[in-house]
This record gives C-alpha cells, sequence and structure tokens, in this order.
C-alpha cells in the first residue's frame, strides 16, 4: 500500500517537469518501502536533507519545499529541525516564491488521512 502511494506521489511530479527543475541535478535513488523496491527523482543538492521524502531546492526564483507527514515532524524531529533551518538560509531577495508541497494535505475535505494531517499542520504550520 505505502509503495502504491510513492508511486502516486512520483506519478504526480511527471518526468518532463522533474528535468525542467532538477536539470542535471536530478538523481535516481531506489528506496524500499514495505519490502517493495520502488525508484523516485529527487534534486542530488537537498537543501542539507538527508531524507529522500522530505527535501528543498530551488528553480530560478522559486525556492520548493517537500515534506511528509510519514517522518517525525514534531519540534524535535528532523524533518521540523531540518526545516527550520532551511527556511532560515532561504533569500527571498533572490529567491521571493517558497512553494511547499507536502503528503498529506493540510486542508482537505478527505477523512482518510485527516489524523495525519491535522497533527501536522498544528506542529508545523508556524514554521511557514
Amino acid at each position: 500500500m505505502v509503495a502504491a502511494a510513492m508511486a502516486a506521489h512520483r506519478a504526480s511530479f511527471p518526468l518532463r517537469l522533474q528535468q525542467i527543475l532538477f536539470g542535471s541535478r536530478a538523481v535516481s535513488q531506489a528506496i524500499k518501502v514495505e519490502s517493495e523496491s520502488i525508484e523516485i527523482c529527487i534534486p542530488i543538492d537537498r537543501g542539507g536533507s538527508f531524507s529522500p521524502f522530505y527535501y528543498s531546492f530551488d528553480a530560478g526564483g522559486i525556492y520548493f519545499i517537500m515534506l511528509v507527514a510519514y517522518a517525525d515532524y514534531n519540534k524535535s524531529g528532523e524533518q521540523y529541525e531540518w526545516l527550520e533551518k532551511d527556511l532560515a538560509k532561504v533569500d527571498r531577495s533572490v529567491t521571493p516564491w517558497l512553494i511547499g508541497r507536502w503528503h498529506t494535505p493540510w486542508y482537505t475535505t478527505y477523512k482518510a488521512h485527516y489524523r495525519d494531517a491535522e497533527c501536522m499542520r498544528v506542529a508545523m504550520e508556524e514554521l511557514l
């Protein structure tokens, strides 16, 4: 089930868009999720993140932040601490646009992931 969700995540980020945004800075990384090996495309320079699930990169005047509800997002967690440091480095005069994307969405009527999304939103929204 997790592998299917990751495949859907990858499919939602078309290969051509990955090439445009990442260019030669992209790397395909095989990861193992619930005994299934899947391949995802992520930027080589991930804003100091060592995780394939949360990272950041810039493309032109846009700074992209990718987050996930299935990594520790509490104030003492690695993802939260990484995001706090990463956002402090953003120079808004160079990259005036910030775009955040995460799984699962915080504002939705979809009830299946409500608890994941709401807990993450409460913990991290003040950073954004």
